[in-house]
């Protein structure tokens, strides 16, 4: 059974190994809490006091004497085992799925096992060579560590005998990274803003009857509002969108904040795939713009599903503009910076600058499904002309404002102290 060409599904999913966090324990675990709530994740510290989890990159400590019971699930080499002792030799299919199974959870010696003998028998498969450079890379990166039961993988805070870790300490802790995301009146205004009146179901839009009466008295005079208690019954008695449709037009802005979108526009439907398979694993990475190395634009990775997340994100990335170009480009979209910095430097018209924690390709080409799937969400599902959302909300930011030098001019001439002027003892005048 041979594997189709790279397909966009999988070019993501390759493309968000690479960008997966450093951090690897041998044991996952099930934590039940004395309250009855399960929580699960990868055991990085235990003690008499507290057993710590990483989820979803954080490290999250729970007391002992919060814990009912631990429950470790098998190893990465025990479940590896009985993986592939179900699949064929020659099932190529789903032996680049255990590859990469492998790889996300940074077996990088077992997973070169597979896609190295997976190489020598479909030589032309280009999901297996694309893989098979991405987990050799790894392995360079991550020798093998005597003694360890996988090869290729450390423990977090190990290292490789006569080697010294290098690795930098960023002066920026997770609890010093940014907070402070968008509340629902915010999220409401963009899928107000974003609504496509196509795709959008009528009855998804609620415009509260005070409103409503609200926008005829103060448009009264304009000649696309409905006059006399007919006409304006008929629009009382219409579906929400028709009602924003109509304000709209009008040009009610001032009305938008109590109108209530229950469901995403398109443009937010189709980011929410584009957040999780692309902006996630390699924009918002803990080793990239997600963590202490952000710089000045900073995406949120954590509680990554939620619409305080996704539409700050979402926001973040349309309100970006670098000197060169915007992040995103609604007019010209293939200039868009989302999708350039995706891009070889070889085929990228405005490439990533080379700074530490960066890495790509994440799409291949112009032919890449994912290069047009970000085509098609920033030329087809975006609103144009693009909205002025008009949010009292800052971007956030790891860089501090520099501080303003002060005006000589207007710096008073410190006082003199007579104690510090006098001439010391002895001195000749």
């Amino acid at each position: 059974m041979h594997i189709r060409r790279l397909s966009f599904l999988t070019a993501i999913v390759i493309a968000s190994l690479l960008a997966a966090s450093s951090a690897w324990a041998a044991r996952d675990a099930v934590i039940t809490l004395k309250d009855g709530r399960t929580v699960k994740g990868e055991v990085v510290e235990e003690n008499d006091d507290a057993v710590t989890l990483l989820i979803s990159g954080i490290k999250t400590p729970y007391a002992r004497d919060l814990i009912k019971s631990i429950e470790f699930t098998k190893t990465t080499e025990e479940e590896y085992a009985e993986r592939r002792a179900k699949v064929a030799d020659d099932a190529i299919g789903d032996r680049f799925q255990l590859a990469r199974w492998l790889y996300d959870r940074k077996a990088y010696g077992l997973a070169k096992k597979e896609i190295d003998d997976l190489a020598k028998r479909d030589p032309k498969n280009d999901q297996v060579q694309l893989l098979k450079r991405i987990i050799d890379e790894k392995v360079k990166t991550n020798p093998v560590t005597p003694g360890t039961t996988t090869p290729g993988t450390t423990t977090p805070g190990t290292t490789t005998p006569g080697t010294t870790d290098t690795t930098p300490v960023p002066t920026t802790t997770t609890a010093d990274l940014p907070k402070d995301r968008l509340d629902q009146k915010q999220i409401n205004r963009i899928r107000v803003l974003e609504i496509d009146e196509v795709n959008i179901r009528p009855d998804k839009v609620t415009v509260p009857p005070d409103v409503l009466e609200k926008f005829f008295a103060e448009f009264a005079d304009d000649e696309r509002v409905p006059k006399g208690a007919s006409a304006k019954g008929k629009v009382r008695a219409q579906k929400g969108l028709e009602k924003l449709k109509l304000i709209m037009e009008v040009g009610g802005r001032k009305f938008f904040d109590d109108i209530v979108v229950h469901e995403d526009p398109p443009a937010i439907r189709d980011f929410r795939v584009i957040h999780r398979n692309y902006v996630l694993s390699f924009c918002a990475t803990n080793d990239c713009h997600g963590g202490a190395k952000a710089g000045k634009f900073f995406l949120f990775n954590t509680a990554p599903t939620t619409n305080e997340t996704i539409h700050t994100n979402f926001y973040i990335l349309t309100q970006t503009k670098t000197p060169t170009a915007y992040m995103v480009d609604r007019d010209y979209p293939s200039k868009s910076l989302i999708v350039q910095y995706g891009l070889p430097i070889d085929k990228s018209n405005n490439p990533h600058p080379a700074v530490p924690g960066f890495k790509a390709p994440m799409v291949t080409g112009e032919k890449d499904r994912t290069y047009q799937m970000l085509l098609e969400w920033i030329g087809k599902s975006l609103y144009r002309p693009e909205p002025k959302y008009e949010l009292n909300y800052k971007l956030p930011s790891l860089v501090k404002p520099a501080v303003p030098a002060k005006d000589p001019a207007k710096v008073e001439p410190a006082k003199a102290d007579p104690a510090k002027d006098a001439a010391p003892k002895g001195a000749g005048s």
